[in-house]
């Protein structure tokens, strides 16, 4: 079969563009060449307007005060005029207490942005002491950490790397769910792609994040409007390939429900709602899971019986917090952190 998914290119790794024809606002001009051998830096792009990175500005500027003394260099661009911008900067004061710049043409943003396929701001680029891109994210989500394992000689690109390639087709897969143009060849061709992303994520995921990884695929099918069979069978196939199946959380039992009910497998989604139910007895999602189930295969008086049983909200028994591999993250199916679509 031929390949279907796009090849995620440039690779993490890759030389970081220079940082010139910018307007320095605030703080030391960073020059990237200069700083190789000596220096971490991070390229931030953000905009006074987008309200996700005012709210990580004092995370930056904390970062700076404790990573400044081993090598990190932070310098945050917009791409707006240099009036507002400066406004911006001299109202924050030192909330704000980083290197800050103006990029009047947009090439620099260009050159980062549009190369590693990002949309959204803020988006922090980590550039190593050898001048490589060495990741790619939200300045809230796991930057602090990078930051230590990188000053620390503990980064590891390779796992980087495969967790970047990732998130990438992650992006490109939910686009391709939400599209609203599917004549039946695309449509074939998105069967492909969909049977294709679910190998690559048995065959290349780390085991240690396939089933989290599994169970959002499986969501991504579930929420998309794509009625066609052949994808909402593979959400389940998705969940079945778990390593195993926490009858105790309520949103990987949720999802792996509804999926072999869109599947058209009612009785097996019955028989786990029903599991769910039982193993939660004082758990009002499962026992509104339940219920709806029963009551799609006709058991009305046995559903509403469920309702009248189930706990309000407030006395409802305590379940296990969820855990972090089977919710959604950065880079993966959710809106990790905030971010603001540039205008």
């Amino acid at each position: 079969m031929a390949m279907a998914l796009p090849e995620v290119k440039p690779l993490l790794g890759e030389p970081a563009p220079p940082l010139q024809g910018l307007l320095w606002i605030k703080g030391t001009p960073v020059d990237l060449a200069a700083n190789r051998g000596t220096t971490v830096t991070v390229v931030e792009f953000w905009a006074t307007w987008c309200g996700p990175c005012v709210e990580s500005i004092p995370h930056l500027t904390e970062l700076q005060k404790r990573f400044g003394p081993r090598g990190l260099a932070i310098v945050g661009i917009s791409d707006e005029g240099p009036s507002t911008v400066r406004e911006f900067v001299e109202k924050m004061g030192q909330k704000m207490d980083y290197s800050v710049a103006v990029d009047p043409t947009g090439d620099t943003k260009s050159a980062y942005m549009d190369t590693y396929g990002q949309r959204g701001i803020p988006c922090a680029f980590v550039v190593d002491r050898q001048g490589r891109i060495v990741w790619i994210g939200h300045p809230q989500s796991e930057l602090e950490k990078t930051l230590e394992e990188i000053l620390s000689g503990r980064y590891d690109l390779a796992v980087a790397n495969e967790q970047y390639v990732h998130e990438r087709l992650s992006m490109y897969f939910r686009n391709q769910l939400s599209r609203r143009d599917l004549d039946s060849q695309s449509m074939v061709e998105l069967e492909r792609e969909t049977e294709e992303f679910l190998a690559r994520i048995c065959e290349t995921t780390p085991t240690k994040k396939r089933d989290g990884r599994l169970w959002l695929f499986a969501y991504a099918i579930n929420e998309s409007r794509v009625k066609n069979p052949k994808i909402r069978a593979l959400a389940v196939r998705a969940m079945d390939q778990r390593e195993s199946h926490d009858y105790r959380n309520v949103m990987i039992t949720h999802v792996y429900v509804k999926a072999l009910q869109r599947a058209g497998q009612t009785t097996q989604a019955l028989e786990v709602a029903a599991r769910g139910y039982r193993e939660n007895p004082g758990h009002s999602g499962f026992g509104l899971l339940y219920a709806d189930m029963l009551e799609v295969t006709g058991q009305l008086a046995a559903a509403n019986d469920v309702r009248a049983k189930l706990p309000p909200p407030e006395e409802e028994t305590d379940a296990p917090p969820r855990k972090p591999s089977e919710t959604a993250t950065t880079s993966t199916l959710s809106s990790e952190r905030g971010t603001s679509t540039p205008r």
